[in-house]
């Protein structure tokens, strides 16, 4: 488990399935992310039973954060894109409604970075945020992240685009 005084990571579990549910098919946050499409309940069962701990066998991996003191799931923090060869890696968080603007999603952050630091010798951190994403941008920022780049017109809503800044921590 990877842990500090308040939260801790863990992988994910059957029980986290509802709530990993209602995040994957909440469509108000699919802009912050690659969906496009509801996931079903099947996939997402799938994907828990085949969590593999070799986190190099795979390009990619979830973590479910929870509260020490009550266990209570806060939500999830994803790696993804890993690249072996020049030590780097996206970062994907989602802090459940109730949970934000408590600090969560930073300590989330932290202590993600501290494990892909150490475990695996990662050297470069980076989230691609739309530009009016007040909230993300300064999770990122407190876990020091800093803006790297501007992608133009990067994110499309409807029939408008929006831009989004490249953020990235160098470990």
């Amino acid at each position: 488990m990877i842990s500090d005084v308040n939260i801790y990571l863990r992988a994910p579990e059957p029980a986290d399935l509802s709530t990993m549910y209602a995040v994957e098919n909440d469509r108000t946050l699919w802009q912050s992310s690659a969906v496009r499409a509801p996931m079903s309940m099947y996939k997402l069962r799938q994907f828990v039973e085949a969590y593999d701990a070799n986190v190099l066998a795979t390009d990619s991996g979830r973590f479910t954060i929870c509260r020490r003191s009550d266990d209570a799931l806060l939500g999830f923090i994803d790696y993804f894109e890993l690249d072996t060869l020049n030590r780097r890696t996206g970062i994907g968080l989602v802090i459940l409604e109730e949970y934000r603007a408590q600090g969560y999603g930073a300590a989330s952050i932290e202590l993600l970075a501290e494990y892909l630091g150490k475990e695996l010798g990662l050297h470069s951190l980076w989230a691609v945020i739309a530009q009016d994403n007040q909230a993300s941008r300064a999770t990122f920022e407190s876990a020091r992240f800093t803006t790297s780049g501007r992608l133009r017109s990067w994110i499309r809503t409807g029939t408008t685009y929006t831009d989004a800044l490249l953020y990235q921590r160098l470990l």
